[in-house]
This record gives structure tokens, C-alpha cells and sequence, in this order.
């Protein structure tokens, strides 16, 4: 039996590590040899990301994202759900159905009792179109903050309810840019 064989899976596994080892050794040898006091080139800053506007065709409504932004279908029939994924933030976008709270009194309850702890909310504002709710909470397994955001809109006949919750506070003004976007496309 032979083993190794380039072309196979092996082989090129065995042909990548010898690469990376030969790699690492070049860069050692390189590193010996260079200027010792030399500081290291500083890394350029991210470049900030374009939003575009985003149509939610299954949805009927459009939200600015980042230009990254991909959307994956999370199904749900007649009453569609999508979640928008970027390196900035993901945000989700429900169409509202009876399993979700029917009132700003009950969003605020199902929040405060969700599995992970419950601190405190950070806005609680009833809209003339549904609510805008940001809380903080405990992870229940990491028991580190997490930062969330629940906002509820009437677009046309159907209410949509965009949230997330995100252990990185930054990401949360990304979130919240996204939801506060939501509108009937081309309003």
C-alpha cells in the first residue's frame, strides 16, 4: 500500500505542511538577518465600508447595509424572515406573525425574561408604528455583556421586526443604522 501519493489527500496534506515548515523556516532565516531596530510597518486602518441599499424582495422592503452585507433566507412561508450578515454587524428581519409579542408591554416582558440575563433597557420608546427597545443582558453561557436591539415597524399592511443581539457593543450602531432603514423600496 502507498501512502503520500501526490495528487491524493494525504499528499497534498504532507505538501502543504512541508510548504508551511519551509515557510516559517525562510522567514526565521530572514528575520536573523535583518535590521534589528527596525520598527514594524503599522498596519493601515480598515477603510470604512460603502452602504448601499438593499431590496428584500421576499420581504417588500429594503434597508441600507453595508456593502458586504449577504442576506440568507430563514424561510418562513408566508410571512418571509431573512438575516443580513456583514463584517460590520448581522442584524434579523422577521415579518411579524402571532409568535411574536403583540405589544410593546409583552416585547418588553418576552426581552426581560429571554434566557440570558436581563440588566436594564437603554431605550424603551413606543413609535407611532411599534417600538424601539436596546437593552443590556448577561450571556447566559459566556457570562460576559451582551447588547441588544429590538425594533418593530409597520411598513404598508405588514409589520416587520429587525433585532439582534451582539456581545460587541461597537457592532450596535451597525445594527440599529439597518433597522432604522427599513422602508417600502423606493420610498
Amino acid at each position: 500500500m502507498r501512502q503520500g501519493i501526490p495528487g491524493t489527500r494525504a499528499g497534498m496534506t504532507v505538501v502543504a505542511i512541508a510548504a508551511a515548515i519551509v515557510g516559517v523556516s525562510a522567514c526565521k532565516k530572514q528575520d536573523a538577518g535583518g535590521d534589528q531596530g527596525a520598527a514594524p510597518a503599522a498596519a493601515a486602518p480598515p477603510k470604512p465600508v460603502a452602504w448601499k441599499t438593499l431590496k428584500l424582495d421576499k420581504l417588500g422592503i429594503e434597508v441600507k447595509a453595508p456593502g458586504n452585507a449577504e442576506v440568507l433566507d430563514r424561510g418562513g412561508g408566508d410571512a418571509p424572515n431573512v438575516t443580513l450578515s456583514s463584517n460590520e454587524c448581522a442584524v434579523m428581519i422577521d415579518t411579524v406573525t402571532d409568535l411574536h409579542a403583540s405589544s410593546f408591554a409583552a416585547a418588553k416582558s418576552s426581552i426581560q425574561h429571554d434566557a440570558n440575563t436581563f440588566k436594564k433597557f437603554t431605550r424603551e420608546e413606543k413609535t407611532a408604528k411599534g417600538w424601539y427597545l436596546t437593552f443590556e443582558a448577561q450571556d447566559m453561557i459566556e457570562k460576559k455583556p451582551l447588547y441588544g436591539l429590538e425594533i418593530r415597524t409597520t411598513i404598508g399592511a405588514k409589520q416587520f421586526e429587525c433585532s439582534y443581539n451582539d456581545s460587541d457593543a461597537t457592532k450596535m450602531a451597525c445594527v440599529a443604522k439597518i433597522c432604522e432603514s427599513m422602508q417600502k423600496p423606493g420610498a
